[in-house]
């Protein structure tokens, strides 16, 4: 992970001076580290655990690629990983979609040699200062043997699991399965039991089972809805304070956290460059009602690293149709296949490509990266792809992310310099409404919704019984657009985001932002070793697949723009080439002048 520029380094000192001051005020319980990505939130986190050393701590997230950096940077001795069963299964080719306490019974007959030294139960033997853990592991009896000071969230505690309605097949399964007829009361009042009850019986059974396959299509079909998950629905639907119309409901982790951190005495840091007070008070608004996890939420202590004029090294060019200039590339734009098409835009971002070819393979590996709507991921993709190959840009590899929540935890793109973000992400009436009775449980037909489109075809949202219904609008918004265009990390490494779409109205003062009516406005590469390496390479498969065995130097050169490259690589190019390939020169007629000409003779 790269260390935040100069700018920062002031900011980020005081920045940490500052969270540690909190985190030993005993007054304060919610601390919200909401920096851009590539300030030193982590790292200022990592420093922290570090100055801490008489405090436990437990941090969690949802993708185990951050976890593997707290892991990485911290002493061996002071950590544990809880990796979960997937990562630390050494049957998992046996044992996939089983629940854990099911596969571990069972390994723990077949496999007894391996189960002895399992990573999955060592782990949770090892008593660590540090512990590293899935946010999952908040919905388990796991964490309660911990004791932490301090819990960092390296998560949006917006985002939450989603219950759904119960399914009347899959209660049917559980009443079968222990031999009487289940009714709501059970799962409300005992899911815990008729959990532990149903993988007991399964288990007394496994031995008559002809072979593990048909153990692992009863377990799908058994424990498609946990007794607890229909017992948790059910509390739900049945409170007055939840919608009439409710057809889902949503745990914020915010509920989940604070009910385990409360019972362990443990302050709470969030790291979430979107944090949106505002919606937290909603959030605020639902823990107070909620009828399981019935709360007050606290208010929280912000720390926000300031971006300064001097960090707009970054660029982000508006790719803009000439003909459309007021295209926002919505996705009903797209699915309805209107100007401009997907099929547009894929060649549009070949031109680019092979316009910035070098610094594609260079300063991008090798990839072009696409972060687009869901919908439209695969085909895109294809489409690009085919595009660069039908160019001759084999070395070239698109690789495609969409719109969601798993941007927040990814990785992938990170080093890159280049980035093409395809899409404008907007929250439509259906989706908006969903949103607050899931979410928050608010009922939409109760307050008066009305909504509307802006100049930039956005939907946005009013109501006179709650006047600021609209902030979460704009955060579901922004937290989408915005993890897009920080997976490149453009305040702390120099960075073009080509956007086919708007810019999210936050970053705008923060980022440069550029319309693209020509590509050959973008700088091309300078002249290094590896620039030259590379044009010599292309040069060369260019000579060796033309069609004659006589190649002009002007067509190797115009090749070679088309690729990218230009002065004063070309000449080098041509020069070194003279040393690998005969050179002829002749002239065109008696006072014509001498066009030169590199010989390779044709198998």
């Amino acid at each position: 992970m790269p260390e935040p520029s100069s700018v920062y380094a002031g900011h980020r000192t005081k920045a940490f001076w500052r969270l540690r001051k909190l985190v030993e005020d005993p007054t304060i319980e919610f601390i919200v580290d909401k920096s851009f990505p590539g300030s030193g939130k982590t790292h200022r986190n990592i420093e922290l655990i570090k100055s801490e050393s008489e405090k436990k701590f437990l941090i969690l997230a949802e993708a185990h690629t951050i976890l593997d950096l707290y892991e990485r940077l911290l002493p061996s001795s002071e950590v544990v990983h809880w990796k979960g069963f997937e990562r630390s299964c050494q049957h998992l080719d046996v044992f996939r979609g089983f629940p854990p306490r099911i596969a571990c019974s069972i390994c723990k007959e077949k496999f007894p040699n391996t189960y002895a030294n399992c990573p999955y139960h060592q782990a949770f033997k090892e008593d660590k200062r540090v512990v590293l853990a899935p946010l999952a592991y908040l919905q388990t009896k796991q964490l309660e043997r911990l004791e932490p000071d301090v819990i960092i969230a390296e998560e949006s505690l917006f985002n939450g699991k989603v219950i759904e309605p119960p399914d009347p097949k899959v209660m049917h399964l559980h009443s079968i399965a222990l031999g009487r007829d289940l009714t709501e009361d059970d799962y409300i009042n005992h899911c815990e039991e008729l959990t532990v009850e149903l993988q007991r019986k399964l288990l007394e059974n496994l031995y008559h089972a002809p072979d593990l396959d048909f153990v692992r299509e009863a377990v799908r079909d058994l424990f498609a809805q946990s007794p607890c998950e229909i017992g948790l629905y059910l509390r739900y639907a049945r409170s007055q304070q939840v919608p009439n119309s409710l057809d889902k409901v949503v745990i914020p982790y915010a509920l989940l956290l604070f009910e385990y951190a409360r019972k362990k005495g443990a302050k709470v840091i969030n790291t979430d460059a979107s944090f949106n007070e505002a919606v937290w008070e909603y959030l605020k608004q639902r823990a107070t009602i909620d009828p399981v996890y019935n709360m007050d939420l606290p208010d929280p202590e912000i720390i926000e690293i300031p971006v300064h004029e001097s960090s707009k090294s970054s660029v982000v060019v508006r790719v803009v149709p000439k003909k459309i200039p007021q295209a926002k590339y919505t996705k009903q734009t797209l699915a309805n296949q209107n100007i401009p098409s997907l099929e547009g835009i894929a060649k549009k971002i070949v031109k680019i490509v092979e316009y910035l070819y070098p610094q594609f393979v260079i300063d991008n590996r090798g990839i072009v990266p696409i972060i687009t709507y869901k919908q439209f991921e695969d085909r895109l993709g294809i489409l690009i792809q085919r595009g660069l190959e039908k160019h001759g840009y084999h070395d070239l590899t698109v690789r495609t992310m969409h719109f969601g929540s798993s941007l927040r935890s990814s990785r992938d793109f990170e080093g890159l310099k280049f980035l093409f973000i395809v899409g404008t992400f907007t929250v439509g009436p259906d989706a908006f409404r969903e949103i607050l009775l899931s979410y928050f449980l608010i009922d939409p037909d109760t307050i008066g919704i009305q909504s509307y489109r802006d100049k930039d075809s956005r939907w946005k949202y009013s109501s006179q019984a709650l006047p600021d219904i609209d902030e979460i609008r704009k955060y579901w918004e922004d937290e989408t657009q915005l993890q897009a265009i920080f997976r490149i990390r453009p305040f702390s490494e120099d960075t073009v985001t080509f956007l086919f779409g708007l810019l999210p109205e936050r970053l705008e003062p923060m980022l440069s932002v550029k319309t693209l009516d020509d590509i050959k406005k973008v700088k091309r590469y300078p002249k290094t070793p590896a620039t030259l390496k590379l044009a010599i390479k292309r040069a060369t498969e260019f000579i060796v697949n033309y069609d004659d065995d006589y190649v002009p130097f002007s067509e190797v050169r115009q090749y070679l723009e088309a690729c990218g490259f230009a002065e004063p690589i070309l000449s080098k190019v041509i020069q070194e080439l003279s040393h690998q390939f005969t050179v002829y020169t002749k002239k065109s007629g008696k006072r014509g002048r001498p066009k030169k000409y590199f010989l390779y003779v044709h198998s």
